[in-house]
């Protein structure tokens, strides 16, 4: 892996230097330096073979987030690439001398694959020691995470992994999982004004909560909205699926047939969810999802007629009380059913 190494140039309203290598001299004035990323930032530096076909497309939108993944105390800036199915990640981290911003030249997926199967989940974790890549298999049910951290011009694995079925992640890792709040690029090309409204005066770059993006909210990119007051706008398309499929040819857990069909909505990008736990009454559990059970062979579980949706691009509503995190071993296996919601 290599890094692109980024000096700290003018950001202003005409525009401003591009980012160039590091042939600028170190003592010209520095601005900025998530507005110099923010300008000089290009999509074919996102684009690799490991996600292909219709997956790959990348919009050209960008989204970023200031996340400390080292535990020095200091954000790391994310920048994401959002994709129409699949989106990727890569971290810019200062150098020593703090002047300057490094593109670590690594991908870190979040989406979910058009065709269903592949998903992939990016997190910070909770304690700043890292990012949390987790990339799994929907029809199976079975994820890894690994951790990674910044080891100067290279992303590198920290040795912390898991491998779990998605309804049965361990204690710890859930716990360590922290959810990313991504902005626009005004939330980090701020011009020497930190994310509370007061000037820095050290070096010119907002300061925000570690942990989190710079203040005010993300663009819409088309993607499910943050859960509010406890209800979810649930967007993505109605897909049928084979009990084969979701278990991507497998053997099903209790020996269903592989053509029962079932009826999946697959979302447009992860979205964080809070659901009813079967077996735990008036307990909650909260996850960020690519995919919700709607029917299965024995019936629609929210009394909607799903036939006339599949293939359609939809959006329910739903709360917390209308969706339920099965404790079972049924089929999709591990995946959360909506059992009351309405369609707009």
């Amino acid at each position: 892996m290599t890094g692109t190494v980024l000096m700290l140039t003018s950001c202003g309203s005409d525009g401003g230097t591009a980012s160039t290598e590091s042939t600028v001299s170190a003592a010209e004035p520095t601005a900025d330096p998530y507005c110099t990323v923010a300008e000089g930032l290009d999509v074919a530096d996102f684009e690799d073979d490991v996600v292909t076909g219709a997956d790959r497309h990348l919009t050209g939108d960008f989204e970023f987030a200031l996340v400390d993944i080292t535990g020095d105390g200091e954000d790391e800036l994310l920048v994401r690439a959002v994709g129409n199915h699949i989106s990727a990640t890569q971290v810019f981290a200062a150098g020593e001398d703090g002047d300057e911003l490094t593109r670590i030249d690594r991908n870190f997926y979040a989406g979910a694959a058009s065709t269903g199967g592949f998903r992939a989940e990016l997190h910070a974790a909770s304690d700043g020691s890292g990012l949390l890549s987790s990339e799994g298999q929907s029809r199976t049910g079975q994820y890894t995470t690994e951790k990674w951290t910044v080891d100067g011009s290279e992303m590198v694995e920290t040795g912390d992994g898991w491998d779990f079925r998605l309804d049965q992640k361990p204690d710890d890792l859930e716990s360590l999982q922290a959810e990313i709040e991504w902005g626009s690029v005004g939330d980090v090309c701020v011009d020497g004004e930190q994310s509370d409204g007061t000037s820095d005066s050290s070096n010119g770059a907002p300061n925000p909560t570690r942990g989190s993006s710079a203040s005010g909210p993300a663009p819409d990119r088309g993607s499910s909205p943050e859960p509010s007051d406890g209800e979810f706008a649930l967007t993505g398309t109605v897909v049928e699926m084979t009990a084969g499929e979701l278990m991507e040819g497998g053997r099903t857990p209790n020996g269903e047939p592989t053509s029962d069909i079932y009826v999946v909505l697959q979302l447009d990008s992860p979205t964080p969810v809070s659901a009813q736990q079967s077996g735990s009454p008036g307990q909650t559990r909260d996850e960020t999802v690519s995919e919700i059970s709607l029917a299965t062979p024995y019936g629609s579980l929210s009394s909607i007629n799903w036939d006339n949706y599949i293939g359609e691009q939809v959006t329910v509503d739903a709360t917390a009380d209308g969706l339920m995190f099965p404790s079972d071993t049924g089929l999709p296996l591990g995946m959360v059913r909506l059992t009351e919601g309405t369609v707009e």
